[in-house]
């Protein structure tokens, strides 16, 4: 009866949230009007400005020019050789939303090497199913493939480089690491922590495909390109762009300053975001880097930790970034205990109404913010509990095998 019960209650949970996720479709192409496709129109302007030879980066402007390596262009070039722009903005979306339950897949993948998928529904299948049905309603995916922007791409790019990386298969894993970098330059971060575990065949596959990548398009268009492009990025990082659709802790801390009148100190504030996101950076990456090399699980929640600080550290933070954190999210929904379970449906709950409470105040996307920040304390935590328990483990069968080395009854027993 109490499973009934709980079947019940997360049915109903599950129709408010899906409520929830078309309200959101409703607000940004009704109520804010955004044109379907319309990053992606940028990125296709930007690629006929790069075949003719012009600066794909100028005008630079944040939400309304291409910002990203140049293969990206190269990139949008397989969906646009026909030229015809309403062809190539559908074959976008649903090759997008094909990399989304791929993306859905391999992280079900990854996440089942270390949690059996039962959670509290007692039933591989159905959870299984709950979890698909979650992320195909989630507003950011839905947001991803309105506008046309390259996200799901850039997730699934990320979560292939993980999943060949626990199979053995580093070549592969850099491949896929380099081509996540050459669409979205913040995934870059991910390097160290393959560094930090001296997995250097996969940074030297990463390092050769990322430079790969970049040859094609300055054969592609003009090795100028390149130049253009690092012209631009030290403007990324710099940056705080106080929208109230900009959901980064910096823009929020701005924002509140500016309202108290204190504007000028958008520098400072620059200055101490950076500070803040290299010393939590950093300190994950040293206790990774003395952590055992032979646990998977101690390896995802590092992988975990350093995506879910890109993401929240980013000086840009859109509603669609969400979706990059798919893997966290569903790793709580798998841990199989009641309350991270809880714990994760809240805060995909919390994403998914953010919209809404948008809608309603005017002013501020709090309930992103608020998800990100509750799940990077909680990924930081479960990592170093992971890593923990790990090196206690590892403590109690050394005692124990010297234990048995230095017991003569033991070593007799043994023997018999």
């Amino acid at each position: 009866m109490k499973r009934y019960w709980l079947i019940l209650i997360l049915t109903i949970i599950l129709i408010v949230y899906l409520a929830a996720g078309a309200f959101s479709e409703c607000w940004l192409g009704i109520v804010t009007h955004h044109k379907i496709g319309e990053d992606f129109l940028i990125y296709y302007q930007a690629y006929t400005k790069a075949r003719s030879g012009d600066n794909p980066y100028l005008p630079y402007h944040i939400g309304r020019s291409y910002v990203y390596h140049p293969f990206g262009l190269t990139f949008v070039s397989l969906f646009s050789w026909h030229s015809n722009i309403s062809l190539a903005i559908l074959s976008w979306a649903l090759i997008s939303v094909g990399a989304w339950l791929l993306s859905i897949f391999v992280v079900l993948r990854v996440a089942k090497k270390h949690f059996a998928p039962i959670t509290v529904f007692h039933n591989e299948g159905f959870t299984t199913r709950f979890i698909v049905l979650m992320f195909l309603g989630f507003a950011p995916f839905w947001e991803t493939i309105h506008i046309g922007q390259i996200n799901t791409f850039v997730a699934l790019f990320i979560y292939l480089a993980l999943y060949f990386y626990q199979g053995e298969r580093p070549l592969l894993s850099g491949v896929f690491l380099a081509l996540a970098i050459s669409l979205k330059t913040s995934p870059v971060v991910l390097v160290l922590c393959f560094l930090v575990q001296f997995r250097f065949r996969v940074v030297l596959s990463t390092l050769i495909s990322l430079t790969a990548l970049s040859i094609i398009p300055a054969i592609q268009f003009s090795p100028q390109i390149l130049g253009n492009f690092l012209a631009i990025l030290p403007k990324l990082g710099a940056e705080i762009h106080p929208t109230m659709y900009n959901q980064s802790i910096l823009s929020a801390c701005f924002r509140v300053f500016a309202h108290l009148g204190k504007g000028e100190i958008g520098n400072v504030l620059t200055i101490r975001h950076k500070i803040a996101f290299l010393v939590v950076l950093f300190g994950i990456l040293l206790k990774g880097a003395f952590m055992p090399k032979h646990s998977t699980l101690t390896n995802t929640w590092l992988f975990t930790t350093i995506l879910v600080i890109t993401v929240f550290f980013s000086p840009l933070v859109w509603y669609h970034h969400s979706v990059l954190l798919l893997l966290p999210l569903t790793l709580l929904l798998l841990r199989q205990s009641k309350i991270s379970f809880a714990v994760g449906m809240g805060l995909i709950s919390l994403i998914q109404i953010d919209r809404s409470f948008e809608y309603i105040t005017k002013n501020a996307a709090m309930p992103v913010l608020l998800a990100h920040s509750i799940l990077l304390g909680i990924v930081i935590a479960i990592f170093l509990q992971s890593r923990w328990n790990v090196i206690t483990n590892k403590t109690k069968q050394a005692r124990s095998l010297a234990w048995l080395l230095h017991s003569p009854d033991s070593r007799r027993k043994t023997v018999e």
